[in-house]
């Protein structure tokens, strides 16, 4: 008779512990159900996306101005800085961050804004116009959250209350401090990002002092027949040049990748404006350099002297912008034929 007591109670001990065990999953699953539903788009109500967005204000800590950045049919400009190029990657970051940014409630601007760094002092403030200039909100960018590898900040919309953890950051996307002497977010490449430009097919010059090359391109390589059952690795490619005389040589492929590479990045010191914006005449250029991409797109870079000893202008053909720059890039318009064809 006791045995079948204990064995009773000890069937009502584990039927109860089972019970609570399923209530606390279910009050744990309503718990992270809450959790999960009390994150909102922190621009909830707001009917704009990064695609309506069509111009930028930005303001940062330690700075009196702010940028304006406009988007263009070919990326984002600053017309505050001689219409230059923004970099548009990280333009796009840092709406995306503020515009399609999720967050929870963690306290109120009144009295917490000091704790979550939302403050004039230490915000970044993030400006959103539409397609018809009109402001249609401000963001205001406080703390990095802790613990969360740069991942998530501190946010709140001008206007409003509540200040939010946020499921994103765009602090990293900023890159910038006030003893910079550019902009934030400029893209200072003299061939911009913005032009997305595809791989390059050749590279001309015209150089009115002789020069040792005209032309370095590019030829694809024909598949190896024995190599039919590898996995494609895409078209392969040898690199030539064609010299002063007209002779073909072949270059290394390594510096050849280098140099183009080289190019693409040249970065100028100073933005001098558009060729008609600038009242003085230039010059017949040193020389001439046309690259040559895939999908028949083409830039055109004119090189040429200052008054000023070691300085150079470099006219992007495509963009009609003038670039300043130093005696080191402009050596990158006379390549050294020795270290194509060797390597060293």
């Amino acid at each position: 008779m006791y045995r079948s007591l204990n064995t009773l109670i000890l069937a009502l001990v584990v039927s109860l512990g089972v019970l609570g065990g399923l209530g606390w999953y279910q009050d744990s699953r309503v718990h992270q159900r809450r959790i999960r539903d009390s994150s909102h788009r922190l621009l909830a109500g707001t009917a704009i996306s990064v695609e309506q967005v069509t111009r930028m204000e930005l303001s940062l800590p330690g700075s009196d101005s702010s940028w304006s950045f406009q988007r263009v049919e070919i990326g984002w400009r600053l017309p505050q800085y001689q219409d230059a190029y923004a970099d548009s990657g990280r333009v796009n970051a840092i709406l995306g961050a503020v515009v399609e940014g999720r967050g929870t409630y963690v306290g109120r601007w009144a009295e917490d804004s000091a704790h979550y760094g939302v403050t004039e002092q230490n915000s970044m403030k993030v400006a959103l116009f539409d397609d018809q200039d009109a402001l249609v909100t401000t963001v205001w960018v406080g703390l990095v959250a802790p613990g969360t590898k740069s991942g998530e900040s501190y946010m709140t919309v001008d206007g409003t209350d509540p200040i939010y953890h946020v499921d994103s950051n765009p602090w990293p996307a900023v890159s910038w401090t006030p003893g910079d002497v550019y902009p934030p977010l400029l893209d200072r490449r003299v061939i911009p990002g913005a032009l997305n430009r595809r791989s390059v097919v050749s590279i001309s010059f015209s150089d009115r002092r002789s020069p040792e090359l005209t032309k370095i391109f590019r030829e694809e390589l024909k598949p190896d027949p024995m190599a039919m059952m590898e996995p494609d690795r895409g078209p392969r490619y040898e690199w030539y040049a064609t010299l002063g005389d007209g002779t073909r040589k072949r270059l290394q492929n390594a510096p050849a990748r280098s140099y183009v590479k080289l190019i693409l990045n040249l970065r100028f010191a100073e933005i001098l404006g558009s060729r008609m914006a600038l009242t003085d005449e230039l010059l017949d250029p040193l020389v001439s350099m046309t690259l040559a991409y895939d999908g028949d797109l083409e830039d055109v870079l004119e090189l040429r002297p200052t008054e000023n000893p070691g300085e150079y202008t470099v006219y992007n053909v495509t963009t009609d912008q003038v670039f300043v720059v130093d005696e080191q890039s402009a050596t990158a318009f006379a390549p050294a034929l020795n270290f194509l064809l060797e390597g060293s």
